[in-house]
């Protein structure tokens, strides 16, 4: 079996295979090679691209594979691995094109981050690994997040580079644009119907969040499966009661936020006024 990628875990040496992970610690032998293997340790996951591994601390991550081909992440603590992609990550990281990945990891309030871009397939997956969420990050237009590699600088600050030109561009939780360019944030909820296939009459959604002067944020809604859309309706994240009221009848539905302001966003919870129907 190949190897992959060689780091360390500790006191540990990690030893990257095509579909296994082993873990090898110095036993001392007088002949030979120094190394014994963990018992108990081996992974029966390997490592798809070498590219993808990132150690923070005594973490590592990494994009993963077995001998059935099916890609998943990766990641392994105290010798122990959890695979921590989700099902539709699964189906993301299944039909895609690995001849070009980067990876990263970021820190910044208290979240860790690790990035995963594969090129080919214009597409970025992070995950929060102290929320636990996945996240897809695009630059302006949609496409890809064009960083290859982070650094932490001496005041703990967090560089990326960018993929062509070189670029040094500093992570802030305090800068809502990139060169006075706008990032949108999209948020899709899944399909809702409270358990019960009766038509809904929604008079009234309230978003639940922080106030934020001059942050407004834009609801669409879909209510056959995310095949089309309504117009967006604007709500003003300034007023003390943010709300959208005469929200239509449906029977499931599904949302899509946007927010493009150049401020913070933090929304905890929708709450909906709902009136049920007899269909």
């Amino acid at each position: 079996e190949a190897g992959v990628f060689i780091t360390l875990q500790a006191a540990y040496v990690i030893v990257f295979k095509l579909y296994s992970v082993e873990a090898f610690y110095d036993k001392a032998n007088p002949t030979g090679s120094p190394l014994a293997p963990v018992a108990g340790a081996k992974v029966s996951t390997g490592c798809r691209y070498a590219r993808s591994v990132q150690s923070v601390g005594n973490t590592l991550f990494w994009l993963g594979q077995n001998k059935s081909g099916s890609p998943k992440i990766m990641y392994m603590e105290n010798l122990q691995a959890t695979k921590i992609s989700t099902t539709p990550v699964d189906k993301i990281l299944q039909g895609a094109d690995f001849s070009v990945v980067y990876s990263w990891t970021a820190e910044i309030n208290n979240h860790l981050f690790y990035g995963l871009t594969l090129k080919q397939s214009n597409i970025t997956l992070v995950y929060d690994y102290t929320s636990k969420y996945w996240a897809q990050w695009t630059d302006p237009n949609g496409n890809y997040f064009p960083y290859v590699g982070t650094v932490s600088t001496a005041d703990l600050s967090v560089l990326f580079q960018h993929e062509s030109n070189g670029g040094l561009y500093k992570l802030s939780s305090t800068v809502y644009s990139d060169n006075s360019v706008l990032y949108p944030v999209d948020i899709y909820t899944p399909n809702w119907d409270g358990n019960t296939r009766k038509n809904k009459v929604l008079s009234t959604m309230d978003f639940v969040g922080d106030t934020e002067p001059g942050s407004t944020i834009s609801i669409r809604v879909t209510d056959d499966d995310y095949q089309t859309w309504s117009n967006f309706r604007v709500v003003d994240l300034s007023k003390k009661r943010p709300y959208l009221s005469d929200c239509g009848t449906f029977r499931k539905r599904a949302l899509h936020i946007r927010h493009m302001s150049n401020t913070p966003l933090r929304l905890q919870a929708i709450e909906m006024i709902i009136e049920l129907g007899s269909l």
